[in-house]
Protein backbone atom coordinates (compact mmCIF):
# COMPACT_ATOMS: atom_id res chain seq x y z
CA UNK A 1 0.00 0.00 0.00
CA UNK A 2 1.22 3.20 -0.96
CA UNK A 3 1.56 6.25 1.16
CA UNK A 4 -1.59 8.27 -0.64
CA UNK A 5 -3.93 4.63 -0.02
CA UNK A 6 -2.85 4.74 3.51
CA UNK A 7 -3.48 8.12 3.86
CA UNK A 8 -7.33 8.01 2.63
CA UNK A 9 -7.62 4.06 3.98
CA UNK A 10 -6.70 5.80 7.71
CA UNK A 11 -8.77 8.63 7.06
CA UNK A 12 -11.93 6.68 5.99
CA UNK A 13 -10.79 4.53 9.21
CA UNK A 14 -11.04 7.36 11.69
CA UNK A 15 -14.75 8.95 10.20
CA UNK A 16 -15.57 5.35 10.80
CA UNK A 17 -14.43 5.23 14.30
CA UNK A 18 -15.91 8.92 15.02
CA UNK A 19 -19.23 7.61 13.81
CA UNK A 20 -19.48 4.66 15.80
CA UNK A 21 -18.81 6.76 18.79
CA UNK A 22 -21.33 9.47 18.31
CA UNK A 23 -24.30 6.46 17.71
CA UNK A 24 -26.95 7.45 19.37
CA UNK A 25 -27.52 5.43 22.70
CA UNK A 26 -31.17 5.67 23.06
CA UNK A 27 -33.10 2.37 21.85
CA UNK A 28 -33.74 2.05 18.57
CA UNK A 29 -37.92 1.52 18.69
CA UNK A 30 -39.02 0.61 15.23
CA UNK A 31 -39.48 -3.26 15.02
CA UNK A 32 -40.80 -4.50 11.34
CA UNK A 33 -42.40 -7.07 12.95
CA UNK A 34 -44.98 -5.35 14.84
CA UNK A 35 -44.15 -1.58 13.56
CA UNK A 36 -47.02 -0.43 10.64
CA UNK A 37 -46.43 2.62 8.39
CA UNK A 38 -49.12 4.41 5.99
CA UNK A 39 -48.88 7.20 4.64
CA UNK A 40 -51.36 10.04 2.50
CA UNK A 41 -51.19 8.92 -0.69
CA UNK A 42 -48.82 6.51 -3.17
CA UNK A 43 -47.01 7.71 -6.30
CA UNK A 44 -47.97 5.23 -9.46
CA UNK A 45 -44.57 4.26 -9.86
CA UNK A 46 -45.97 0.91 -10.69
CA UNK A 47 -44.36 -2.49 -9.50
CA UNK A 48 -45.14 -1.62 -5.83
CA UNK A 49 -42.73 1.38 -5.70
CA UNK A 50 -43.39 4.30 -3.53
CA UNK A 51 -45.46 2.04 -0.56
CA UNK A 52 -44.83 3.27 2.90
CA UNK A 53 -43.59 0.08 3.72
CA UNK A 54 -39.91 1.55 2.10
CA UNK A 55 -39.46 3.49 5.07
CA UNK A 56 -38.70 0.63 7.43
CA UNK A 57 -37.19 -1.92 5.41
CA UNK A 58 -33.64 -1.92 6.21
CA UNK A 59 -32.62 -0.39 2.78
CA UNK A 60 -30.94 2.79 3.62
CA UNK A 61 -30.46 3.81 0.33
CA UNK A 62 -31.65 6.90 -1.02
CA UNK A 63 -32.45 6.46 -4.68
CA UNK A 64 -36.08 7.18 -5.56
CA UNK A 65 -36.81 3.68 -6.58
CA UNK A 66 -35.60 2.95 -2.70
CA UNK A 67 -38.22 5.52 -1.10
CA UNK A 68 -41.75 6.18 -0.13
CA UNK A 69 -43.35 8.36 -2.43
CA UNK A 70 -46.69 10.24 -2.02
CA UNK A 71 -48.76 11.07 -5.54
CA UNK A 72 -48.13 14.36 -6.70
CA UNK A 73 -50.76 17.15 -7.02
CA UNK A 74 -51.93 16.71 -3.13
CA UNK A 75 -52.41 20.13 -0.92
CA UNK A 76 -50.95 17.83 1.72
CA UNK A 77 -48.67 14.46 2.54
CA UNK A 78 -47.45 12.68 5.17
CA UNK A 79 -46.12 9.24 6.29
CA UNK A 80 -47.81 7.68 10.03
CA UNK A 81 -45.26 5.48 11.39
CA UNK A 82 -47.73 3.32 14.58
CA UNK A 83 -44.77 1.72 17.01
CA UNK A 84 -47.76 -0.62 18.51
CA UNK A 85 -46.84 0.28 22.31
CA UNK A 86 -46.54 3.54 23.69
CA UNK A 87 -42.92 4.98 24.68
CA UNK A 88 -40.46 7.43 25.35
CA UNK A 89 -39.45 9.56 22.39
CA UNK A 90 -36.66 11.09 21.80
CA UNK A 91 -35.58 11.36 18.19
CA UNK A 92 -36.75 10.71 14.73
CA UNK A 93 -34.12 10.38 12.24
CA UNK A 94 -34.73 10.68 8.12
CA UNK A 95 -33.08 9.40 5.53
CA UNK A 96 -34.77 11.28 2.20
CA UNK A 97 -34.53 11.36 -1.27
CA UNK A 98 -30.69 11.50 -2.54
CA UNK A 99 -30.49 10.49 -5.85
CA UNK A 100 -30.44 14.09 -7.68
CA UNK A 101 -28.41 16.07 -5.09
CA UNK A 102 -29.25 17.40 -1.66
CA UNK A 103 -31.37 20.01 -3.19
CA UNK A 104 -33.90 17.57 -3.49
CA UNK A 105 -35.02 18.04 0.20
CA UNK A 106 -36.26 21.35 -0.96
CA UNK A 107 -39.72 19.33 -0.85
CA UNK A 108 -39.45 18.84 3.16
CA UNK A 109 -38.67 22.13 3.84
CA UNK A 110 -41.42 23.74 6.41
CA UNK A 111 -42.24 19.90 7.34
CA UNK A 112 -43.59 19.02 10.55
CA UNK A 113 -43.65 15.82 13.12
CA UNK A 114 -46.29 15.01 15.50
CA UNK A 115 -46.34 12.73 18.09
CA UNK A 116 -49.39 11.18 20.16
CA UNK A 117 -50.28 8.75 22.31
CA UNK A 118 -53.99 8.07 20.34
CA UNK A 119 -53.78 7.44 16.00
CA UNK A 120 -55.41 11.16 16.11
CA UNK A 121 -53.47 13.88 15.67
CA UNK A 122 -53.99 17.68 17.04
CA UNK A 123 -52.20 20.47 16.80
CA UNK A 124 -50.64 20.50 20.35
CA UNK A 125 -48.97 17.33 19.35
CA UNK A 126 -46.48 18.92 17.18
CA UNK A 127 -43.05 18.05 18.75
CA UNK A 128 -40.58 19.82 15.83
CA UNK A 129 -41.40 22.75 13.10
CA UNK A 130 -39.02 22.54 10.27
CA UNK A 131 -38.12 26.67 10.24
CA UNK A 132 -38.82 26.80 6.53
CA UNK A 133 -36.10 28.96 5.86
CA UNK A 134 -33.32 26.59 5.56
CA UNK A 135 -32.77 23.58 2.73
CA UNK A 136 -32.76 20.22 5.20
CA UNK A 137 -29.84 17.67 5.28
CA UNK A 138 -31.35 14.60 3.03
CA UNK A 139 -29.98 12.96 6.35
CA UNK A 140 -31.24 14.74 9.54
CA UNK A 141 -31.95 13.87 12.91
CA UNK A 142 -34.11 16.08 15.06
CA UNK A 143 -35.32 16.09 19.17
CA UNK A 144 -38.94 14.43 19.59
CA UNK A 145 -39.33 14.61 23.04
CA UNK A 146 -42.88 12.92 23.82
CA UNK A 147 -44.23 9.89 25.15
CA UNK A 148 -46.31 8.64 22.42
CA UNK A 149 -47.16 5.14 19.80
CA UNK A 150 -47.58 7.42 17.04
CA UNK A 151 -45.46 9.17 14.83
CA UNK A 152 -46.77 11.12 11.40
CA UNK A 153 -44.22 13.20 8.94
CA UNK A 154 -46.46 16.32 7.60
CA UNK A 155 -46.21 19.00 5.00
CA UNK A 156 -48.74 20.79 3.62
CA UNK A 157 -46.04 22.92 1.77
CA UNK A 158 -46.56 23.12 -1.98
CA UNK A 159 -42.54 23.83 -2.62
CA UNK A 160 -42.80 23.10 -5.83
CA UNK A 161 -45.56 23.08 -9.15
CA UNK A 162 -46.22 18.98 -8.38
CA UNK A 163 -47.78 19.93 -4.77
CA UNK A 164 -47.18 18.61 -1.00
CA UNK A 165 -44.48 15.85 -1.59
CA UNK A 166 -42.90 13.43 0.36
CA UNK A 167 -39.93 11.00 -0.61
CA UNK A 168 -38.10 8.96 2.61
CA UNK A 169 -36.27 6.40 1.82
CA UNK A 170 -35.78 5.02 5.78
CA UNK A 171 -37.11 6.20 9.17
CA UNK A 172 -35.88 5.61 12.55
CA UNK A 173 -37.20 6.33 15.97
CA UNK A 174 -34.96 6.37 18.98
CA UNK A 175 -36.18 6.60 22.67
CA UNK A 176 -36.91 3.91 25.58
CA UNK A 177 -39.52 1.68 26.64
CA UNK A 178 -42.36 3.81 28.89
CA UNK A 179 -41.24 4.90 32.70
CA UNK A 180 -37.36 4.71 31.70
CA UNK A 181 -35.14 7.38 29.88
CA UNK A 182 -31.29 8.56 28.95
CA UNK A 183 -29.28 7.54 26.88
CA UNK A 184 -28.75 3.98 28.92
CA UNK A 185 -32.91 3.69 29.69
CA UNK A 186 -33.10 4.31 33.14
CA UNK A 187 -35.65 3.85 35.34
CA UNK A 188 -37.39 7.43 35.64
CA UNK A 189 -37.81 6.99 39.47
CA UNK A 190 -40.07 9.73 41.58
CA UNK A 191 -42.38 10.79 38.84
CA UNK A 192 -46.11 10.01 39.92
CA UNK A 193 -46.82 8.18 36.11
CA UNK A 194 -44.32 8.99 33.60
CA UNK A 195 -41.21 10.70 32.46
CA UNK A 196 -39.97 11.99 29.08
CA UNK A 197 -37.14 10.38 27.51
CA UNK A 198 -35.13 13.45 28.62
CA UNK A 199 -36.24 12.41 32.29
CA UNK A 200 -38.52 15.32 32.81
CA UNK A 201 -41.52 14.01 34.52
CA UNK A 202 -44.99 14.26 32.77
CA UNK A 203 -47.35 17.01 34.08
CA UNK A 204 -48.89 14.56 36.84
CA UNK A 205 -45.56 15.37 38.77
CA UNK A 206 -43.49 13.78 41.12
CA UNK A 207 -45.24 10.79 42.95
CA UNK A 208 -44.00 11.82 46.76
CA UNK A 209 -43.95 15.41 48.50
CA UNK A 210 -40.13 16.48 48.89
CA UNK A 211 -39.31 16.56 44.93
CA UNK A 212 -39.37 19.10 42.79
CA UNK A 213 -40.32 18.76 39.11
CA UNK A 214 -39.56 18.41 36.16
CA UNK A 215 -36.86 15.83 37.14
CA UNK A 216 -38.75 15.18 40.64
CA UNK A 217 -35.42 15.49 42.57
CA UNK A 218 -35.11 15.66 45.80
CA UNK A 219 -35.34 19.26 47.45
CA UNK A 220 -32.64 21.42 47.67
CA UNK A 221 -31.23 22.27 51.48
CA UNK A 222 -33.95 24.96 52.79
CA UNK A 223 -36.97 23.80 51.23
CA UNK A 224 -39.59 21.04 51.44
CA UNK A 225 -42.93 19.76 51.40
CA UNK A 226 -45.10 19.60 47.69
CA UNK A 227 -42.83 20.50 44.60
CA UNK A 228 -40.45 21.72 47.47
CA UNK A 229 -41.83 24.87 47.27
CA UNK A 230 -41.98 25.56 51.57
CA UNK A 231 -39.19 27.12 53.02
CA UNK A 232 -37.85 25.06 56.31
CA UNK A 233 -37.99 26.68 59.64
CA UNK A 234 -35.15 27.93 61.60
CA UNK A 235 -33.44 24.29 63.01
CA UNK A 236 -30.55 24.38 65.34
CA UNK A 237 -27.00 25.06 64.02
CA UNK A 238 -28.11 25.15 60.46
CA UNK A 239 -29.21 21.53 60.45
CA UNK A 240 -31.74 21.06 57.33
CA UNK A 241 -35.12 19.94 57.94
CA UNK A 242 -36.79 17.40 56.66
CA UNK A 243 -37.58 17.39 53.11
CA UNK A 244 -41.28 16.04 53.11
CA UNK A 245 -42.64 17.67 56.66
CA UNK A 246 -40.46 20.65 57.38
CA UNK A 247 -39.22 19.25 60.51
CA UNK A 248 -35.96 19.73 62.43
CA UNK A 249 -33.80 16.91 63.84
CA UNK A 250 -34.83 16.37 67.24
CA UNK A 251 -37.05 19.08 66.97
CA UNK A 252 -33.91 21.87 68.14
CA UNK A 253 -34.50 25.36 67.31
CA UNK A 254 -31.95 27.95 66.55
CA UNK A 255 -32.50 30.67 69.65
CA UNK A 256 -35.62 32.84 69.38
CA UNK A 257 -37.27 30.33 67.35
CA UNK A 258 -39.58 27.41 68.55
CA UNK A 259 -41.64 24.72 66.96
CA UNK A 260 -44.88 23.41 66.88
CA UNK A 261 -46.23 19.65 66.98
CA UNK A 262 -44.81 19.37 63.60
CA UNK A 263 -41.46 20.66 65.03
CA UNK A 264 -40.82 23.10 61.93
CA UNK A 265 -38.89 25.74 64.27
CA UNK A 266 -41.34 28.04 62.26
CA UNK A 267 -42.53 30.01 65.27
CA UNK A 268 -40.49 33.34 66.91
CA UNK A 269 -40.76 33.66 70.67
CA UNK A 270 -43.27 35.25 71.81
CA UNK A 271 -43.21 39.07 72.97
CA UNK A 272 -41.03 39.44 76.07
CA UNK A 273 -38.59 36.44 75.92
CA UNK A 274 -35.93 35.42 73.50
CA UNK A 275 -32.78 32.80 72.87
CA UNK A 276 -32.40 29.36 72.63
CA UNK A 277 -36.37 27.90 73.81
CA UNK A 278 -37.43 31.18 74.60
CA UNK A 279 -36.78 30.91 78.07
CA UNK A 280 -34.85 34.20 78.45
CA UNK A 281 -36.82 37.39 79.69
CA UNK A 282 -36.38 40.51 77.89
CA UNK A 283 -35.41 44.06 79.87
CA UNK A 284 -36.76 46.78 80.48
CA UNK A 285 -38.02 47.88 77.00
CA UNK A 286 -39.05 51.21 76.46
CA UNK A 287 -42.65 51.66 76.02
CA UNK A 288 -42.74 47.79 77.02
CA UNK A 289 -41.82 47.33 72.74
CA UNK A 290 -40.25 43.66 72.54
CA UNK A 291 -37.09 42.86 72.13
CA UNK A 292 -35.49 40.75 69.39
CA UNK A 293 -36.51 37.74 69.71
CA UNK A 294 -33.10 35.72 68.94
CA UNK A 295 -30.35 38.30 70.71
CA UNK A 296 -32.54 39.90 73.40
CA UNK A 297 -31.68 43.38 72.60
CA UNK A 298 -33.86 46.11 72.29
CA UNK A 299 -35.43 47.49 69.66
CA UNK A 300 -36.00 51.01 71.11
CA UNK A 301 -34.89 53.18 74.03
CA UNK A 302 -34.39 51.35 77.30
CA UNK A 303 -37.10 52.50 80.45
CA UNK A 304 -35.83 55.34 82.68
CA UNK A 305 -32.90 54.19 84.90
CA UNK A 306 -31.94 51.25 82.85
CA UNK A 307 -29.29 50.88 80.20
CA UNK A 308 -27.57 48.46 78.20
CA UNK A 309 -27.77 46.78 74.57
CA UNK A 310 -30.67 44.42 76.65
CA UNK A 311 -31.94 47.27 79.05
CA UNK A 312 -30.98 44.94 82.02
CA UNK A 313 -28.45 46.86 83.75
CA UNK A 314 -30.48 49.39 86.32
CA UNK A 315 -28.57 53.27 86.99
CA UNK A 316 -29.35 52.23 90.87
CA UNK A 317 -27.40 49.25 90.61
CA UNK A 318 -24.74 50.84 88.91
CA UNK A 319 -24.70 53.12 92.01
CA UNK A 320 -24.90 49.69 93.95
CA UNK A 321 -21.96 47.93 92.48
CA UNK A 322 -19.89 51.40 92.73
CA UNK A 323 -20.79 51.63 96.18
CA UNK A 324 -19.82 48.51 96.94
CA UNK A 325 -16.18 48.84 95.26
CA UNK A 326 -15.50 51.90 97.54
CA UNK A 327 -16.41 49.66 100.59
CA UNK A 328 -14.32 46.73 99.14
CA UNK A 329 -11.38 49.28 99.24
CA UNK A 330 -11.71 51.01 102.32
CA UNK A 331 -11.72 47.61 104.24
CA UNK A 332 -8.32 46.34 101.71
CA UNK A 333 -6.88 49.42 103.69
CA UNK A 334 -8.74 48.81 107.55
CA UNK A 335 -5.82 46.73 108.51
CA UNK A 336 -3.01 49.44 107.94
CA UNK A 337 -4.87 52.45 109.02
CA UNK A 338 -4.98 50.15 112.58
CA UNK A 339 -1.02 49.44 112.78
CA UNK A 340 -0.68 53.05 112.47
CA UNK A 341 -2.62 53.70 115.56
CA UNK A 342 -0.46 51.03 117.38
CA UNK A 343 2.51 52.56 116.47
CA UNK A 344 1.45 55.63 117.06
CA UNK A 345 0.50 54.34 120.55
CA UNK A 346 3.88 53.31 121.05
CA UNK A 347 5.78 56.25 120.56
CA UNK A 348 7.16 54.63 117.12
CA UNK A 349 6.89 56.56 114.04
CA UNK A 350 5.63 54.52 111.01
CA UNK A 351 8.52 56.13 109.14
CA UNK A 352 10.76 54.54 110.91
CA UNK A 353 10.05 51.17 109.29
CA UNK A 354 10.16 52.25 105.84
Amino acid sequence: MDVDSWTCFSSLLFLWIMSISFTNCYEQLINTRTTKVTSSSIHPFGRGRGSADFTIDGNFNQHYTNCMHTAIGWSEAWLTIDLGVIYNVKSVKIWYRDDSGSARAFRLTGFSILASQTPGFEDNNICYQDPGHVLPETVLEVNCVRTARYIKIYTNKKNDQYGAILEICEIRIFGCPRRKYGEQCESCGNCKRDCHATGQCDSFGCIHDGYHPPYCKACEAGSFGKNCLSECGHCANNATCNSVKGSCPDGNCAPGWIHNINRKCNQACKDGWYGRECKEQCGYCRGNRPSHHVTGSCLALCEPGYHGDKCEESEFSQLLAIQRKILNSRRELLPFKRRRIELRANGTSPTDFI
